[in-house]
C-alpha cells in the first residue's frame, strides 16, 4: 500500500510539472514577436486616464487658437530686407489668382510679395484666392475668393505695412484710377538660368532684369508717383530660391499669412476633442518642438486628383505610415485623409497592430458637445477643412507626410523652423543643389553662410523610401524628388 502511494505521488508530480510546461509554452508563444501584426510595448490606446487632467474647454481653445508653432511674431528680418531695398514711387503690384490647395496659395502668395519687395513696388493689392472645382481635380473652378477665405486680412495687412512701411495696401483694384498703365508680367521669364529644372538662378540680377523689363515694355514712358503702372504677376508656384534670403527671414516670412480666426477657433476645437478623447494632457499654448509620446501625424494623400496625378500609392503611404508610428512607439494617429473608403481601411490595419486612428470629423462626431462646431465644419469647403487638420498635424510628436504634395512640404516646413531655433537649417541636399560645393566653400564657410545654425554637414541619415527627415518630420518617398520644395517653398 505504501509502495503505491508513492507511485502516485510520484505520477502527481510529473502530471502538475506537465501541465506548468503547457502552460509556459502556451504564453510564449502568445507573445511571439513573430505573429503578424504583434502589438507593440507602448501605452494603451484608452489613454492615459489616471494622469490626465481636465483642462477648460474655453481657455484651452482660446489658448490653441492664438498659438503659433515658433511663438511671437519677429519681423525683425523682413524690416532688415525692406530697410534695404530702393522704392519706386507708383509702383503698384497685384498677385494673380492663387489656386490649388494652402501649400501652393501660401508660396503663390509669398512668392509674390517677395518679388513686389524685390522690385521696390510701393503699393500692393491685397491677393485674391480661386476656388478649387468641388471635384478636385480642376484647380480652376472660375470663382474668385476673397483673400479671408483662408487668411486673417487685418493681420497680413498690419503685419506687412509695420515691417514694411514703404508698402501701402490697396484692397481692392477698383479703388485704382482706370486710367493707369498696366502690363502683366511671369517673374521668372526674365531670366533663363534655372537650380532643378524651375528654381530661378537669378535672384541677384532679378531687380536689374526687372527694371529693364519695366523701361523697356511696362512702361516705355516711365511711371511716377502721379502717373502709376499696375503689374499683374501670375502665380508663381515653387521657383524663388529662398536661400537667397538669410536663415531668419526665410523662418518667419510665412508669418505674415495667419490663417482666418473662425478657422482657427475650429482647428482649436479638434485639437480640444482630440485631447478630451484620448487624454493627451496637450498644452494648447506651448511653443518649440512639440511633446513626445502623444500622438503621430499623418498625412493620407489618396483623394481621387491625388490619384490622377500619380501620387504614392495607398499601400505606399500607409504602410510608411503606420510603421513610422510603430517605430516612434505612438498608440494614436491623427489621420488627415479626404477619402472616407480609406480612413476605413486604414483605422482598420492600425487597429491590428495596437493602434487608434481618429479623424476631425470622428472627433467632432463622437464627442457629442460639438454639433455647432461640426455644422460649421461641414460647411467648409475642401480646401477650407484642410487648414483644420494643417494646425493639428502641426502639433504631432512625429509627422509622416507624402513625397508629391505641397500640404505635407509645408507642415514639415513650418514645424522645422522650430528645430533651429527660429531660424532656418537647410539640409545638405538643398545646400548642393544649389551649388555650394562648387563654391569651394569650407565647413566654416558653409556654416557662417547659414547663420551657423546648420547642425551638421554629414549626410542626412535617410532610410529606403524616405527624401527628407528631421527629428520630428518624415517625408515618404524616392530621393531628391521634393527637392524643388526644399529650394524654393517658405515656411
Amino acid at each position: 500500500m505504501a509502495v503505491s502511494s508513492s507511485r502516485w505521488l510520484r505520477l502527481s508530480r510529473f502530471l502538475v510539472l506537465g501541465v506548468l510546461v503547457l502552460l509556459f509554452s502556451a504564453y510564449f508563444l502568445s507573445r511571439s514577436e513573430y505573429r503578424p501584426f504583434s502589438r507593440p510595448t507602448w501605452p494603451s490606446v484608452e489613454g492615459n486616464k489616471e494622469d490626465y487632467i481636465g483642462q477648460d474647454k474655453d481657455t484651452f481653445i482660446r489658448e490653441a487658437a492664438a498659438w503659433e508653432i515658433d511663438g511671437e511674431y519677429n519681423d525683425g528680418p523682413l524690416r532688415d530686407l525692406c530697410s534695404g531695398k530702393e522704392w519706386q514711387p507708383g509702383l503698384i503690384f497685384k498677385c494673380d489668382n492663387a489656386f490649388g490647395g494652402v501649400g501652393n496659395i501660401r508660396n503663390i502668395i509669398l512668392t509674390c510679395i517677395r518679388y513686389a519687395i524685390e522690385a521696390g513696388a510701393t503699393s500692393l493689392i491685397i491677393p485674391k484666392i480661386e476656388e478649387r472645382d468641388a471635384g478636385l481635380i480642376e484647380l480652376h473652378a472660375g470663382t474668385t475668393l476673397p483673400f479671408t477665405y483662408m487668411f486673417d486680412e487685418d493681420f497680413f495687412i498690419t503685419s506687412l505695412t509695420t515691417a514694411c512701411p514703404q508698402i501701402s495696401i490697396i484692397t481692392s483694384e477698383s479703388l485704382l484710377d482706370a486710367s493707369i498703365s498696366r502690363a502683366g508680367l511671369t517673374p521668372k521669364d526674365l531670366g533663363h538660368a534655372f537650380k532643378v529644372d524651375r528654381v530661378m538662378d537669378f535672384a541677384s540680377i532679378w531687380r536689374s532684369l526687372f527694371d529693364t523689363w519695366v523701361h523697356d515694355f511696362g512702361a516705355p514712358s516711365g511711371f511716377s508717383a502721379s502717373k502709376q503702372i499696375l503689374v499683374s504677376i501670375t502665380p508663381s508656384f515653387f521657383e524663388f530660391p529662398i536661400l537667397h534670403d538669410s536663415a531668419s527671414f526665410i523662418a518667419t516670412f510665412g508669418r505674415i499669412l495667419r490663417f482666418n480666426p473662425s478657422i482657427l477657433h475650429l482647428a482649436a476645437t479638434v485639437l480640444y476633442a482630440l485631447d478630451k478623447e484620448y487624454k493627451l494632457n496637450l498644452e494648447p499654448a506651448k511653443t518649440g518642438i512639440p511633446a513626445e509620446g502623444k500622438f503621430y501625424g499623418a498625412h493620407l494623400r489618396t483623394d481621387v486628383d491625388a490619384v490622377a496625378a500619380s501620387f504614392a500609392s495607398y499601400e505606399e503611404q500607409s504602410s510608411a505610415y503606420l510603421s513610422a508610428a510603430k517605430e516612434h512607439k505612438l498608440a494614436f494617429i491623427y489621420l488627415a485623409s479626404g477619402s472616407p473608403a480609406d480612413i476605413k481601411r486604414f483605422s482598420k490595419t492600425a487597429e491590428k497592430m495596437g493602434m487608434k486612428v481618429t479623424t476631425k470629423l470622428a472627433l467632432l462626431e463622437n464627442v457629442g458637445e460639438f454639433e455647432e462646431e461640426l455644422k460649421e465644419m461641414k460647411s467648409l469647403t475642401w480646401d477650407q477643412q484642410a487648414l483644420l487638420d494643417y494646425m493639428v498635424l502641426l502639433r504631432s510628436s512625429h509627422f509622416g507626410g507624402t513625397w508629391a504634395s505641397s500640404f505635407s512640404y509645408n507642415i514639415v516646413f513650418r514645424r522645422h523652423v522650430v528645430i533651429g531655433d527660429g531660424t532656418w537649417i537647410p539640409s545638405r541636399m538643398a545646400l548642393e543643389a544649389r551649388d555650394i560645393e562648387e563654391r569651394g566653400l569650407d565647413l566654416e564657410a558653409r556654416n557662417e553662410l547659414i547663420e551657423g545654425r546648420w547642425e551638421s554637414i554629414e549626410e542626412e541619415k535617410l532610410a529606403n523610401g524616405e527624401c527628407y527627415k528631421d527629428k520630428i518630420n518624415t517625408v515618404f518617398g524616392p530621393p531628391r524628388m521634393g527637392i524643388w520644395f526644399e529650394l524654393s517653398m517658405w515656411p
